[in-house]
């Protein structure tokens, strides 16, 4: 049985497994993020590649574009300065982070060709460099592919998934790379249950918005591989802090709140103060901050929620 939460907050859920359910059942949930989900599959099953560092990928990314010079269309006499080329790697991994092949580049660029050629040209150089990238990565004994693309791989080619129940939570939405790992979790496990802060599909709450985004994905994708799925709407009622539950539903969002309703003991969980000038706002909440590390708590586990930065 197995808990994926994001990286930083690993601690947080194995403290709070231990404090509602005690240690001997704590014992049997493992609780990991995605990097830790790789190792631990890498360990037991192999598939670790030598990823190319910094100044591999400038040096390869020099070499293709020389390469490749005759072949570029947008990207024709383009620089061969370390910082331009450090752009195109950040492209090149921005794309591979959503999940984007050098196929639906060129497929994305025969879209847009009429309406802007320019554009469409710098799509196909790079589907051309990716290629290119990728091939010479791979007769270096490197790999130019993520962490998360071997992870997807192994997490299909491996027995690892069979008979294992998961649960996703802290997640407000993936990357195209993260998708890919899910994915194959949804496909392979035994089930998943996956918590998302959203009132439904329908929930129209800006606040909401990558949520729900994120469970329509979920819903196509399991309808189009014939998963049973359902949602189930947990309600906005904490039992443990309702007066936390009722600011949480109403802080971010921009519809004026109502007045809350049948709340008790609201001081327990919320606090209000309100200081003379800016410096003193600070100088309390940085107060406030220092006493809650003293008392335990760790700085990833602190939200500060400003109306406006300046």
């Amino acid at each position: 049985m197995f808990l994926l939460t994001p990286e930083q907050t690993t601690f947080v859920f194995q403290r709070e497994l231990v404090r509602k359910f005690g240690p001997e059942v704590a014992l049997h949930i493992e609780v990991v993020d995605i990097p830790a989900l790789a190792e631990h599959i890498f360990d037991q099953y192999g598939g670790r590649k030598k990823m190319a560092d910094p100044a591999a990928k400038l040096l390869m990314m020099s070499i293709i574009v020389d390469a490749c010079q005759s072949r570029l269309e947008g990207f024709n006499g383009i620089s061969q300065k370390p910082e331009f080329l450090s752009k195109l790697i950040d492209a090149m991994e921005s794309f591979e982070k959503e999940g984007t092949s050098a196929s639906d580049l060129r497929s994305s660029a025969d879209v847009i060709r009429e309406e802007n050629p320019a554009l469409a040209a710098k799509l196909n150089d790079m589907a051309t460099l990716t290629d290119a990238y990728t091939a010479l990565a791979e007769s270096s004994g490197m790999t130019a592919e993520t962490i998360l693309q071997l992870l997807s791989k192994q997490l299909r080619s491996t027995p690892f998934l069979q008979g294992t129940t998961w649960f996703i939570d802290g997640f407000t939405d993936f990357t195209g790379a993260q998708k890919q790992v899910i994915e194959a979790i949804m496909q392979l496990s035994d089930s998943i249950t996956m918590t998302l802060p959203c009132a439904g599909t329908s929930d129209n709450r800006v606040s909401s918005k990558p949520a729900v985004e994120t469970a329509q994905w979920a819903f196509t994708f399991c309808a189009q591989n014939r998963i049973p799925a359902e949602a189930i709407r947990s309600g906005d009622d904490s039992s443990e802090c309702p007066a936390l539950s009722y600011v949480q539903s109403c802080l971010c969002d921009s519809l004026p709140a109502q007045p809350a309703a049948n709340i008790t003991n609201a001081s327990e969980s919320i606090r209000l103060f309100e200081n003379s000038s800016i410096l003193d706002e600070c100088t309390h909440v940085a107060g406030a901050i220092l006493r809650a590390v003293r008392n335990g708590y760790r700085y990833r586990e602190m939200s500060l929620v400003l109306t406006d930065f300046e």
